[in-house]
């Protein structure tokens, strides 16, 4: 038999009554292949204390304590991803305030994923009846016909014991977690999880199981359907009438992870945009479509495009010829349909592998942006050639950078919020930004962010070690003429085009890995036969 890894998430909030059960039916279990995260969400009484105490020493339990109120549904995102490693771990999720009724309930869960199950649910007795819970004569937890379908929902059937498998629970789309104001859903959070899950997975790999696996404290005054039941009946009605998941096999939903559209702004530089591009190839897997928008100022230079647009990079490329920049910027914004986006520049280059699967999970509404270029290397400032010290990193869960980028220095990259190429943004607070800007070049689009700088959330995340290197060997714009560049090594616009319609490429060998103290840096920039190098 398979020993499947278990993974336990544990929201709470004010349960000082309750914790230590909750923990104890853990540590109870007789199947012991299972790590658990403990999210409690600001509790003002002895929650947190009752936790630390129970948990100490203990390694398979990891505590994760807010320091401002958050909700259910968030908690729990936090939680899955803190602690799953693998898409094959099984999720298990157990409120603060409820508990296991027996010490077998993960050994016969183990048994229920023998086969190819991606997700159980039911059943649950009632902490006032001591009675598994029933919907007139039938259990609350049933099974579903094959066709299952949310409008013809009439009542929620998923409920507890919950459990999924990590990959599945990737496959919701980030944005079906989230209001209309894009924040988590504050209650039903159960509900936004489990019927996206359901769709996926398809009658061949959901289960609803016999066996009472729960115990529901319908007594506790935090219950949801005491607390916020008009709310709570609100959001079960607007998920019912979202579109439906389709029926997906497990390659698929893993594919469909967490992606971004990308806006490429190039001119006159086929050369590093050759670059750019194959370093997105190498590098970067998470985006869903490139919107490669190109200028040039001469023939040789549209040449050197006809060039690049004929190559096979084996990405999913748009290619815009220039018309106006801001209309062309705005139409393109328009027609993404991811949930987020990021611009890069021609001289950007992916100097390291990048998966954005567990970074994006944390950019909450207190996030500014996601930025793939800071990281603790950077101490060095190229535009004002200082050191810069790194700011006050605050605790962000998955091991990421989060700082206040109004407590850096304003004149350093730690400072600079409305970099408007590299950080990663949501694409409807793009638009919604640039909609009433006029600009003519990404130097004034970036000036018109930073003298908006009210617009932006508080903080700003990161990956420990930055994606992405600025390599400013040249320079293509005129309006900001002050910019250094080519002050170590320098590459002339002509020469470089020169050279890739001559069949030269720059190799990647001294860039890929390359270890850089500021977000710009000039690398020399070695030549290989790109017909031979391909």
């Amino acid at each position: 038999m398979v020993k499947n890894n278990f993974k336990i998430v544990v929201p709470v909030f004010n349960s000082e009554k309750w914790i230590k059960k909750c923990l104890d039916s853990i540590k109870y279990q007789t199947y012991k292949n299972y790590k658990v995260v403990v999210i409690n969400d600001y509790s003002n009484d002895r929650t947190a204390e009752i936790i630390e105490r129970e948990i100490k020493n203990d390694t398979r339990f990891n505590f994760i304590d807010n320091t401002v109120k958050k909700c259910a549904l968030e908690n729990t995102v936090i939680g899955i991803h803190s602690i799953c490693k693998s898409d094959e771990d099984i999720i298990v999720i157990l409120d603060g305030d409820d508990w296991l009724p027996s010490n077998d309930v993960l050994e016969y869960l183990n048994g229920a994923y023998q086969d190819d199950t991606w997700i159980t649910w039911g059943q649950f007795k009632l902490l006032s009846t001591n009675k598994i819970c029933k919907f007139k004569e039938e259990n609350w937890c049933i099974d579903v016909d094959k066709d299952f379908h949310r409008i013809h929902m009439l009542r929620y059937y998923f409920s507890h014991l919950r459990t999924y498998k990590y990959f599945l629970f990737k496959g919701i789309k980030e944005e079906d977690l989230r209001d209309s104001k894009g924040n988590y859903y504050t209650t039903a959070g159960d509900v936004v999880v489990a019927v996206p899950m359901i769709e996926m997975a398809g009658h061949k790999h959901r289960k609803c199981l016999d066996k009472i696996m729960y115990v529901y404290n319908n007594t506790s005054s935090l219950n949801d359907m005491r607390v916020c039941p008009a709310k709570q009946l609100a959001i079960y009605s607007e998920i019912r009438h979202k579109p439906k998941y389709k029926q997906y096999n497990k390659q698929e939903i893993i594919a469909n992870d967490i992606n971004i559209d990308i806006l490429v702004w190039t001119k006159d530089r086929a050369c590093q945009a050759d670059l750019l591009l194959r370093s997105i190839k190498d590098n970067f897997k998470s985006y869903n479509k490139i919107y490669f928008r190109y200028d040039y100022s001469t023939e040789a230079f549209k040449q050197g495009y006809a060039k690049l647009i004929a190559k096979d990079y084996g990405l999913n490329i748009e290619f815009i010829e220039r018309t106006d920049f801001e209309k062309d910027t705005k139409g393109i914004l328009a027609s993404m349909k991811t949930t987020f986006m990021v611009a890069i520049c021609d001289d950007d280059v992916f100097v390291i592998p990048t998966n954005l699967e567990d970074i994006m999970h944390f950019y909450t509404k207190d996030v500014a942006a996601v930025s793939m270029r800071m990281g603790e290397h950077i101490t060095y400032c190229y535009g004002t050639n200082k050191p810069t010290p790194l700011p006050k990193f605050y605790p962000c869960e998955g091991n990421f950078l989060k700082w206040k980028w109004s407590e850096a220095d304003p004149a350093t990259d730690w400072g600079y919020p409305g970099a408007v190429n590299i950080h990663i943004y949501r694409t409807q607070w793009y638009r919604d930004m640039i909609k009433d800007f006029t600009f003519d070049n990404p130097n004034e689009l970036e000036f018109l962010f930073n003298t908006n700088r009210d617009k932006f959330a508080p903080y700003i995340l990161s990956f420990k070690t930055g994606r992405i290197l600025n390599i400013p060997v040249n320079q293509v714009q005129t309006v900001c003429p002050t910019n250094p560049f080519g002050i170590k090594f320098s590459y002339t616009k002509e020469d470089l085009n020169s050279r890739w319609l001559n069949g030269e490429i720059i190799d990647t060998k001294n860039i890929y890995g390359y270890k850089n103290k500021g977000v710009n840096e000039e690398i020399s920039l070695l030549f290989v036969n790109g017909d031979k190098h391909e």
